[in-house]
């Protein structure tokens, strides 16, 4: 011990010289400077004396030659600093000078005139920037004159540092000696030698300062004097090597007694550095002693005759010193951890008496003044640190089981000292900014008592209950923080009240969710922190509602509440929770004209429509659901009846855009949901047809509306309704009578698709449709028309399904016309091409007979009839083609449209052709061929079919290149004469008709 404060002297000594060295640098520069001055003014005395001789004589003044100026020392750092100092004082003076005078320029321009020229008024005004500088640097000669008192700097290290380093060596050479167990000295002995010293100093130190000149040596032996009378009255007792007094009730009268003395005695010299020295030789004297029971009392006492001196002559900085050295001092002489309980409490009590005395001296300086020193600013802060790691770092080591007990006392502590802070710096009336705050904080304000008062009390919280309890005493906390908040009109404390909420919102997210225990209630089993969730929800739901507190109290409350419905629920009902949780959320919304209380409601519901739709809907994701009606009828009702409320709603209770698209997404998650329950409640074969129903039912309300979003639902549910019937309806196989369900269920489709078309041609002629509803309304009559198509495919079957397609080829291109609809038409062409296919590429293979007829003849008859039949409803065009300007597609279907007459005698034509190659053998196929060719010449001559005719010499050169190319050299001798002459007698018959009528024919052509 010894050995560290020689060490620690040594160092202070060598810091201690050092600072003194650049000190008396400064000085030295700042004479230097003071006596160029003072001969610059001589000089400027004499020049002006010879002057006014000069006038008076009449003679020329006397030139006196001007000795050479010394050149200047090299600027030190005090110099750099002090001009540093004037730059910003003259900036600062321009700054305010320009506020005041806008019109003031500085440096002054060229156009004004210099300051001797000037009138009197801008001459002051010149001078007010000035003036700043001027007492700036007589405040800082002040200061300078007082530290040095005109002295040289090495009369101050001699006299005034040495002296009070040497009493502070002596003070603590006292104290070692009196705690040093000499085996020739007794207890009395070292207590008197202690006296002597210490009176001696005193006494020395009361004469020498009598004397002017040595003020400084005496001072410092009073203060070391009446440190070495405290340490020896200390030693009486508390050390068992010097001790004479055996009652402590004594020993503590005798401190007491002393530090009066030196109280009362510092009252005369009014020296913040006498008084500091002693004071620190005293706190260095119970750092070099064990820590008991007196010696802590001894330092409050200390302590509080220090606090009291301080405040008496506004010492502000012996007393942040303090701070500083009383809880260094505790914690050098500590015993972590105690030994005893006497020694513990004896600590923690000290602990809180050195926080409640410099506490109580911010406060009090606080009501005294209201511009406090920088240096004190920091009292509080030190204060609270000091305290607060000392008493948990010793609560810990003795007893951690009860620490909660140091947290709640002082947190109580910290509440009472941010009660009497408010009162004394009055809470800003501008919103809490960082910049505000921290100008309160250092005004001493009750921002960080209040911090710390309610962290510790929620770390009592967490210390001293256990589970659910936890939540909540923090619950109750919170809304003391947040409702006191409102009450005192406090924004910062309603902060803390949130941040506390926060901790237990998190603790029940975070931690209490993970808790699989379940706890009975009314004979129902809930998960333990179901009660304290619900809590916490009605707590933050109040905050917002009741007290208006910030929209992340309700958020917070609607997560927490949407965490407890996923927990609590069976799974097939937690989309239904959801929603209602979403529904009740909306209508208080409604009525309370919250936009953050409507737009939870939106996401709550949301969140429900897709479990719904993951659990109720999908059903094979491992959810067991066998009422799936329980969930999807009450939310679907909902979802509709949220539409229709929307409806009728104004500005006034729900505003643009609000309220549009939260109708147009309450109707979608109706749709949706209606969707859900019939794929779930109706056998396979009816769910699109429900779902068509209501597709009609959603387009005929946007018509009666007049609201776009319910059809665009309706024509999604439709092209939804369109698929489904590919994935069930088409393959179905039962039947209801004679009817089968594939023709039961797909008709009404058909049925409702071509009314949608035909209710959208109507609301064209009414209303102005989106472009994609005139897109809408083609698809549907082809949707219609595919499904027909289909549908004859599956209930015709294989063979019959080309005459089903024939005649529905009729149907369409006769609606076409009638209707002037150029999608019937292109329908009727699209069809009657995949009927030829059809018939070419499966029924003319098929050996199966129907009737005694062969299958394909029969079919292929009735096909051929109706492409015939085509031919002849396609009306006549003599009109040109020409190409329009719109796409590739768009002119090819105006040229097949064109041209659909030709097309079809073609495709007629075509196919007949065929079906005799495959019912006539090869050697007869060239005279059915022929034959062929004649009739379609006699029938282009009746009927006047141009195409026919052609068809007709078509076919004669297909049955002339046969002839030459396959007959001649593969048919037997019989059959290929045969082909021959039939095919000339055929061709020259023709050939005599074009001939022999060629007057009468030429009308027909």
């Amino acid at each position: 011990m010894d050995v560290l404060f020689i060490i620690a002297g040594a160092i202070a000594l060598v810091v201690g010289f050092r600072r003194l060295r650049d000190i008396g640098t400064r000085v030295d520069a700042a004479l230097a400077t003071y006596e160029s001055v003072l001969s610059a003014f001589r000089r400027l005395e004499e020049r002006l004396a010879r002057l006014e001789a000069a006038q008076f004589s009449g003679e020329p003044a006397p030139v006196t030659p001007q000795p050479e100026p010394a050149r200047a020392p090299e600027p030190t750092a005090f110099d750099r600093d002090l001009e540093r100092a004037r730059e910003r004082q003259v900036a600062r003076a321009l700054r305010e000078a320009s506020v005041g005078t806008p019109d003031l320029k500085w440096p002054p321009s060229p156009e004004q005139p210099p300051i001797s020229q000037a009138p009197l008024e801008t001459n002051e005004s010149y001078r007010r920037p000035i003036a700043p500088l001027t007492e700036s640097a007589r405040a800082f000669a002040r200061r300078v004159r007082e530290q040095f008192a005109g002295e040289e700097w090495e009369a101050i290290v001699g006299g005034s540092w040495l002296n009070k380093l040497g009493v502070l060596v002596l003070v603590i050479g006292i104290s070692l000696f009196l705690a040093h167990s000499l085996t020739h000295h007794g207890p009395l002995a070292r207590v008197a030698t202690g006296l002597a010293v210490s009176l001696a100093m005193l006494s020395g130190g009361v004469v020498l300062e009598r004397r002017a000149r040595y003020v400084i040596v005496s001072r410092g032996l009073i203060g070391g004097g009446w440190a070495a009378l405290y340490t020896t009255a200390y030693a009486a007792h508390a050390f068992e090597s010097a001790r004479v007094i055996q009652s402590p009730l004594l020993a503590s009268l005798v401190l007491c007694a002393v530090a009066l003395g030196m109280i009362l005695h510092s009252l005369r010299y009014r020296s913040e550095v006498v008084t500091g020295v002693a004071y620190f030789v005293g706190f260095a004297t119970l750092a070099i002693s064990p820590i008991t029971s007196l010696a802590l009392f001894a330092s409050v006492v200390l302590i509080a005759s220090m606090l009291y001196l301080a405040y008496r002559f506004t010492w502000d900085r012996m007393a942040v010193a303090g701070v500083v050295v009383a809880y260094v001092t505790y914690i050098w002489g500590a015993k972590i951890p105690a030994d005893t309980h006497l020694t513990f409490v004896s600590g923690q009590v000290a602990l809180a008496a050195y926080w409640l005395l410099f506490e109580a001296f911010d406060l009090v300086g606080l009501m005294r003044r209201e511009n406090r020193d920088d240096a004190v600013k920091a009292l509080a802060a030190l204060n609270a640190v000091g305290f607060l790691g000392m008493a948990t770092i010793e609560w810990s080591a003795f007893s951690p089981s009860t620490i909660h007990i140091l947290f709640t006392y002082a947190a109580l502590a910290f509440a009472a000292t941010a009660a009497l802070r408010w009162k004394l710096v009055p809470p800003s009336v501008v919103e809490p900014s960082p910049k505000v705050i921290i100008e309160r904080l250092e005004s001493g304000s009750f921002e960080v008592a209040a911090t710390l008062a309610s962290g510790l009390m929620a770390a009592a919280i967490f210390y001293r209950f256990t589970g659910y309890a936890i939540n909540v005493a923090l619950l109750l906390e919170a809304e003391f923080l947040f409702i006191l908040g409102l009450r005192l009109q406090l924004k910062y404390l309603r902060m803390l009240g949130g941040a506390v909420f926060a901790l237990a919102a998190g603790k029940v997210l975070i931690y209490d969710s993970q808790d699989d225990a379940k706890t009975a209630i009314a004979g129902h089993l809930f998960y333990a922190g179901t009660p304290t969730a619900i809590l916490t929800a009605a707590a933050a739901y109040a905050n917002r509602i009741g007290f208006k507190g910030w929209r992340a109290f309700a958020w917070t409350a609607t997560f927490i509440l949407w965490v407890v419905l996923a927990q609590e629920l069976p799974d097939a009902y937690v989309g239904l929770g959801w929603i209602i949780l979403g529904g009740c959320l909306f209508e208080y919304g409604i009525f309370a004209r919250d936009f953050d209380l409507r737009t939870q409601g939106y996401s709550a519901s949301v969140s429900g429509v897709g479990a719904l739709a993951l659990i109720n809907g999908v059903g094979d994701l491992g959810f067991p659901n066998l009422h799936p009606w329980i969930s999807l009828v009450p939310t679907t009702l909902m979802a509709f009846a949220a539409t229709f409320q929307l409806m009728r709603e104004t500005d006034a209770t729900v505003p643009e855009p609000e309220r549009s698209w939260a109708r147009d997404a309450a109707s979608a998650a109706g749709a949706v949901l209606a969707m859900l329950l019939a794929w779930q409640m109706l056998p396979a074969p009816a769910v699109a047809v429900a779902w068509t129903a209501l597709a009609i039912v959603l387009i005929e309300a946007g018509f009666v509306t007049g609201l776009l979003a319910p059809r665009i639902e309706g024509y999604a549910l439709a092209a939804c309704a369109f698929a489904r019937l590919f994935l069930a309806n088409f393959t179905a196989t039962g039947s209801f009578g004679i009817v089968s369900e594939r023709l039961l269920t797909v008709a009404p489709v058909i049925v409702a698709f071509y009314y949608a078309a035909q209710r959208l041609d109507e609301e064209k002629l009414r209303v102005h449709l989106e472009w994609f509803e005139y897109l809408a309304r083609r698809v549907f009559r082809h949707a219609g028309a595919i499904l027909i198509v289909v549908l004859i495919r599956f209930e015709a079957g294989r063979v019959a399904a080309v005459i089903g397609w024939s005649i529905f080829a009729v149907i369409l291109l006769e609606a076409g016309l009638r209707l002037r609809d150029v999608d019937f038409r292109y329908q009727s062409y699209a069809l009657a091409a995949a009927t030829f296919a059809r018939s070419w590429a499966s029924n003319f293979y098929i050996p199966g007979s129907l009737g005694g007829m062969p299958e394909r003849v029969v079919t292929g008859a009735i096909v051929i009839g109706c492409l015939y039949a085509c031919e002849m409803l396609a009306p006549r065009s003599d009109r040109v083609f020409t190409p329009t300007n719109g796409n590739r597609i768009e002119q090819a279907l105006e040229y097949i449209d064109l041209n659909a007459r030709t097309i079809f005698s073609i495709l007629a034509s075509a196919l007949l052709a065929l079906l005799l190659f495959y019912e006539i053998s090869g050697r007869l196929l060239t005279v059915a061929w022929g034959l062929q060719a004649v009739a379609l010449l006699i029938a282009g001559f009746a009927i006047r079919e141009r195409v026919l005719r052609l068809s007709g010499l078509g076919l004669f050169g297909v049955c002339i290149i046969k002839v030459f190319t396959h007959d001649l050299q593969h048919l037997d001798a019989l059959p290929r004469i045969l082909s021959f002459i039939v095919l000339g007698a055929l061709l020259i018959s023709m050939s005599f008709v074009y001939t022999r009528y060629r007057e009468q024919m030429r009308r027909f052509l």
